[in-house]
């Protein structure tokens, strides 16, 4: 009887659970506890929250879908946990130039590109060089240079290379037969061409196309590639970018590509061609193409040093000594080589993501340091989308004038002076700029306006690593127009300062005139100025 009365209570019991868990299942949450109220929230939130975030997993999917498939717009982005290569590039190194000094900028140049590869937190995974290894091409000079890069580098990290005019001064062969080690034979898959300077190299999967220019003097100012050469280019462009679209190519060449990054127009009457037209019709054809050239040695914190058009061109500076475009500059050696020259040495460093993004590192090996903003250049887009980012139109976006601000932005000191007349020397304060200054204009005008001289002074934005620490002031002495200032005559001298993309700021100018004082020397007389002096 007390099993019977158990069983009872035990089934009775259960049947009261089983009716409250439907009524729970049904939604009558009649439950009259704060407790029980907080705890059906609580599980309701839940099922919300996880309702919502797949929700949104799908809708994300399908707008990145949407973008990939249809919009196809790049993004300016680099994905630093997910770096496949990353490579160091020396250019114009010009081993054999004036005893051990090209050497020793090598070799720093070697060790710096290695640090910021170790800062960064990636291994570096070859050297690259767009030319003019050698000063010469003697086969000493090459043993050098390999004697040297394996001392910084050893003998597991590959040296990719082209070749440049004072390269080719010897058979192209030269070069060849010195880096025919494992170390610098592994990442060639074509060396077919190998006599006329062109091989193709693969690191990690990534491809370089290197091409040699067949001569250096023509009448048109442009360099000469063989038929054989851009035959195989093409060829070899074409297999690579059907095989892998979404990858970069670097193609290496000692020359520039004529009207793309800095210098690439240059035409100065020497034995030498600066940059190539022949190529061009080639290269528009393949926009996953990155070119990289040397030869002009123009400072890669420059920002046109990076040009985008149907593929993307940059120059890639030298460890060796640095030029600027013929523009009729102050302190020049020669029409393109400032008298500073050989202070300056830069390079660049390149990491590839496994996106096929690139993004290049600019090194002041002379300061020690990476210089100004990365350049990040998008995977290769179906649409070219990729190269809207250092278009020549860029100039007209978000660039800002010089501005001068300040009081004394103009000075005469310094005066020299006789009775025939006086020569004084031009002080002005920089001006700032939203990238860096590139040159000041400085021009002398008598009482009707006539320009009697002008000069152009290049900032010092070649020698820095920020704007803040460019100079604050710059000076000018010259003889003007071959002769004296006359006394008791106004003149006016007029500063413009200027961008690398030809901006140009408001004028300063100051009006003066000079007095011929009773111990023969000229007393400066301030007529007016554009700027308040105190």
């Amino acid at each position: 009887m007390k099993k019977t009365t158990r069983l009872i209570a035990f089934v009775l019991f259960f049947a009261f659970v089983m009716l409250t868990i439907a009524s729970c299942a049904n939604g009558k949450q009649d439950t009259t506890t704060e407790t029980s109220k907080t705890e059906t929230t609580a599980v309701d939130t839940t099922v919300t929250e996880e309702i919502t975030t797949t929700e949104e997993t799908t809708t994300e999917e399908t707008t990145t879908e949407e973008e990939t498939t249809t919009d196809n717009h790049a993004v300016q982005e680099f994905d630093m946990n997910d770096v496949v290569l990353t490579f160091g590039l020396v250019s114009d190194v010009h081993i054999g130039d004036e005893g051990r000094r090209a050497s020793i900028k090598f070799q720093s140049a070697l060790n710096q590109l290695q640090n910021k590869a170790d800062e960064l937190g990636v291994n570096l995974d070859a050297i690259v060089s767009t030319g003019d290894l050698t000063n010469n091409g003697t086969t000493d000079q090459y043993n050098t240079f390999k004697s040297l890069y394996e001392k910084i580098m050893g003998t597991d990290v590959p040296f990719v290379f082209c070749l440049g005019n004072h390269d080719a001064y010897t058979p192209l062969s030269t070069a060849y037969n010195v880096f025919t080690t494992d170390t610098y034979r592994k990442t060639v898959v074509d060396s077919e061409l190998q006599q006329y300077g062109d091989v193709h190299y693969v690191v990690n999967g990534i491809h370089f196309v290197s091409v040699c220019g067949a001569s250096y003097s023509s009448s048109n100012f442009s360099v000469v590639f063989s038929p054989k050469t851009k035959t195989w280019l093409d060829d070899t462009l074409k297999q690579i970018t059907e095989e892998d679209p979404d990858a970069p190519v670097f193609v290496l060449l000692h020359c520039m590509i004529y009207d793309t990054a800095y210098g690439s127009t240059l035409d100065v009457y020497t034995s030498c061609c600066w940059y190539t037209k022949e190529l061009t019709d080639i290269l528009s054809q393949y926009p996953q193409v990155i070119t990289l050239s040397g030869h002009l040695h123009f400072t890669v914190n420059d920002e046109r040093s990076i040009m985008q058009s149907n593929f993307t061109s940059i120059g890639c500076g030298s460890t060796c000594y640095m030029a600027v475009m013929n523009g009729g500059y102050q302190n020049m050696t020669s029409v393109t080589v400032m008298a500073d020259a050989n202070d300056i040495s830069n390079g660049l460093l390149f990491l590839v993501d496994s996106k096929g993004a690139v993004r290049v590192v600019r090194m002041d090996f002379s300061n020690k340091s990476s210089v100004k903003e990365d350049w990040i250049i998008p995977a290769p887009a179906e649409d070219k989308s990729h190269l809207n980012f250092y278009r020549a139109d860029r100039k007209d976006n978000d660039n800002t004038a010089p501005v001068f601000d300040g009081s004394n932005l103009i000075v005469l000191d310094d005066v020299v002076s006789n009775s025939k007349g006086y020569l004084p020397a031009f002080y002005w304060q920089a001006a700032t700029d939203n990238d860096m200054v590139f040159l000041y204009e400085v021009s002398v005008s008598d009482s009707t306006g006539k320009v009697l001289d002008k000069w152009k002074v290049l900032s010092d934005y070649y020698r820095v690593i920020d704007a803040k620490d460019m100079k604050k002031e710059y000076k000018l002495q010259n003889r003007i127009n071959g002769g004296r200032l006359s006394y008791e005559e106004e003149y006016t001298v007029t500063v413009v300062a200027y961008d690398c993309w030809e901006n140009a700021s408001t004028p300063v100018t100051l009006k003066f005139k000079g007095i011929l004082n009773a111990d023969s020397e000229a007393e400066i007389t301030i007529v007016s100025s554009s700027f308040e002096i105190k």
